[in-house]
């Protein structure tokens, strides 16, 4: 019972996709090719006198053809209903020889009942009427005219069969692969930017507990607003990619944070492109970035000193540069470092080869430039939707 409840739920499943239906056009198709073969060879046999008119012989061999194609259906559904059930290749050929001579059985009890049964036509000027076979002795000459071409005709059919299975496992198996790996990559992606928080908020949090005995107010407000930046991070905890003006949010509240610290001894220049606003970035990619100029650069003078964000659109690439003023970078600032280091891996992750990411000395300090392939964010939030809907 539970068998046949298996086996329905396949058919109905099969009914119901477009590709079965392609495949049984395909059927139909290729019986037809046999078929239109089938009415060559009679005229050519005939040597251009034919014993039966052309019309005849279409209704004979195309009609036929369309007999087969039409008991075919129900081997199709078998071989389809028992595919997964027998995985062994001798399994598969016994089932495959039981419903040729199934087949073969029913094509010769049903041919007689719905096409012409004509052996010689009567020849004009011959008066002897053709003879009239019994049922059972119409079976006998069909079975003997037409094993040979059903034979050929099912093996044809089996072989598509084969083909067309293998061809939708195949493309169901990448179709898994991709998702698998589209799934991996984001778990890596998700490891890599649970490190930056984990390191943006040490420091931020090791810059209050400095502050706090010198000015318990300043320390306040650092904390009031490490609290709304940790707010926002979470509403977008699970994005892998964002607008760059929610990651421009995300830099102002960061750098809120710093100029509390740092007061007049840090500016922030911004020339982004408002074309630019709409690019999907990586998110927390600015962060880090920002964050190490200011360690490393800014925090280095007495002074203080300036950053300048810069992000554009050329062509279809999308350009972004940070620059400070402070010092030249060192060792501990060359991609070693935990922001760096993680913020080169993930667009390793994201965009393959297809990106560059670059620190560089300046006359005055360093500069960060990175290039990437320019994407709108509304197709990075629906493509991620799909990913969703998909996994």
């Amino acid at each position: 019972m539970l068998y046949l409840t298996i086996v329905g739920t396949r058919l109905l499943d099969s009914l119901r996709s477009r590709n079965f239906w392609r495949l049984i056009l395909i059927i139909y198709g290729v019986w037809t090719l046999f078929g239109i073969m089938g009415t060559v060879q009679y005229w050519a046999n005939s040597m251009g006198e034919a014993d039966f008119q052309l019309r005849m012989m279409m209704i004979l061999t195309i009609g036929d053809a369309w007999l087969k194609a039409t008991l075919t259906v129900p081997v199709v559904i078998t071989l389809l209903s028992v595919h997964q059930r027998f995985a062994r290749w001798p399994q598969r050929i016994a089932m495959c020889v039981l419903l040729f001579f199934a087949f073969l059985t029913a094509h010769v009890m049903v041919r007689p009942f719905v096409l012409p049964f004509v052996v010689r036509p009567t020849m004009p000027g011959e008066k002897i009427p053709p003879k009239q076979y019994p049922y059972r002795e119409k079976v006998d000459i069909a079975l003997r005219s037409f094993a040979l071409s059903d034979l050929m005709g099912f093996s044809c059919i089996v072989f598509v069969f084969n083909a067309w299975m293998y061809a939708i496992e195949t493309q169901r198996r990448a179709l898994n692969e991709e998702r698998l790996a589209a799934r991996l990559a984001s778990a890596e992606l998700q490891v890599l930017k649970m490190q930056l928080q984990p390191h943006f908020l040490f420091n931020t949090l090791n810059t209050i507990y400095n502050l706090a005995p010198q000015n318990s107010r300043k320390a306040q407000v650092m904390i009031a607003r490490l609290s709304d930046l940790l707010r926002l991070s979470l509403d977008h905890v699970s994005s892998n990619m964002v607008p760059l003006q929610q990651e421009m949010e995300f830099l102002d509240n960061y750098l809120d944070i710093e100029k509390t610290r740092f007061e007049e001894r840090l500016t922030v220049v911004r020339e982004i492109d408002p074309e630019a606003l709409d690019a999907a970035v990586p998110n927390l990619l600015l962060q880090p970035l920002v964050e190490n100029a200011i360690r490393h650069g800014i925090s280095k003078k007495a002074s203080g000193g300036t950053i300048e964000i810069k992000a554009a659109k050329q062509g279809s690439r999308l350009n972004i540069s940070i620059t400070d003023d402070g010092r030249a970078p060192g060792a501990s600032a060359s991609g070693s470092g935990i922001g760096m280091g993680n913020t080169r891996a993930r667009l390793t992750q994201l965009f393959g080869q297809d990106f560059t990411f670059e620190l560089n000395p300046v006359e005055q300090g360093s500069q960060v430039v990175i290039d990437l392939p320019f994407q709108s964010s509304a197709s990075i939030v629906q493509h991620e939707e799909q990913i969703d809907e998909r996994g």
